[in-house]
């Protein structure tokens, strides 16, 4: 009788030996590697408020846009935990200059208060709409966007640190023009030469030196989405929006910005609303890390 109790005290001994050893099924985790949360997103819209948006078929695309990104962005942050999430949204609109006002939501700073995020993301995401919106507000004239200027002189104040993506979303036909009397105290080659370049059998060949100018610096971790491309022209050339994508690509690449796997992130005002969304999408979720590898 005493054999089949040895043999059950010998089969349970290892059990004994190997409580407290670490083990990836323990019931309290421990062991376990559990990945680190991913970096914090800023998202930055910028808008061209050239005389793009003197159509108010254009204005309702770019608001409807804008609402988009900010449903995109709450379930990013939904995703990433909302009391864990150090994102942020800005809207940037851009005239002659950049306006003067800040229209953000910093969900890090609303936990940083203690706030309810999950409370406060819909108002939030209400009045940022709104004061986008407000920046649509008719004008007397349009002057033209100077995009080349905001990158150069006011984009850098909105980039986060090193430990955060910058997600850079511009709004645009793609032309960066402005009038005379701004151009004629800049230097060569801040705005698009698109008129030259289009009745140009061999425009690829020669595009080096009509491509714009770098801005005098390289912006890390940042990547740029283009929506709302608007090629003109398409009777004189085919090649209207070949060379659009060349000049915002060159440009970016200028910059140190990435434009995605093969430059695709440049799209035109063809695109349906329901496809922007999954751009944007991807545009939030996909891109490289911050040590380069894919995520």
């Amino acid at each position: 009788m005493r054999k089949p109790c040895s043999a059950l005290l010998l089969a349970w001994l290892p059990i004994v030996s190997c409580v407290g050893c670490s083990s990836t099924g323990s019931d309290d985790g421990a062991g376990e590697v559990v990945p680190p949360p991913p970096p914090p997103i800023n998202v930055v819209v910028v808008a061209d408020l050239s005389d793009r948006i003197a159509t108010p078929e254009q204005v309702v695309r770019d608001t409807a846009i804008i609402r988009i990104v900010g449903e995109v962005f709450k379930e990013h942050c939904r995703q990433v935990g909302y009391l864990f999430s150090r994102d942020r949204l800005r809207f940037q609109g851009v005239r002659t200059t950049l306006l003067d006002n800040d229209i953000a939501i910093d969900v890090g700073y609303l936990n940083a208060k203690n706030e309810r995020v999950v409370e406060r993301i819909d108002p939030e995401l209400t009045r940022f709409r709104r004061d986008c919106a407000l920046s649509y507000a008719p004008q007397g004239s349009y002057a033209g966007a100077d995009l080349w200027g905001y990158f150069k002189n006011d984009l850098g104040a909105v980039l986060e640190r090193e430990d955060v993506l910058n997600r850079v979303i511009v709004l645009t036909d793609g032309y960066i023009n402005f009038n005379g009397e701004i151009q004629a105290h800049r230097p060569v080659n801040t705005q698009m030469r698109i008129g030259e370049l289009r009745g140009k059998r061999d425009w690829e060949r020669v595009f080096e030196s009509y491509a714009l100018a770098g801005v005098g610096r390289r912006f890390a971790n940042t990547e740029l989405l283009v929506l709302e491309i608007a090629p003109k022209g398409a009777v004189q050339s085919v090649h209207e929006y070949d060379i659009l994508k060349r000049y915002w690509t060159a440009w970016a690449d200028s910059m140190g910005i990435a434009m995605g796997p093969d430059d695709r992130n440049i799209y035109t005002n063809s695109l349906q609303l329901s496809a922007i969304r999954q751009k944007v999408t991807e545009f939030l979720r996909n891109g490289p890390s911050l040590d380069g590898v894919p995520r």
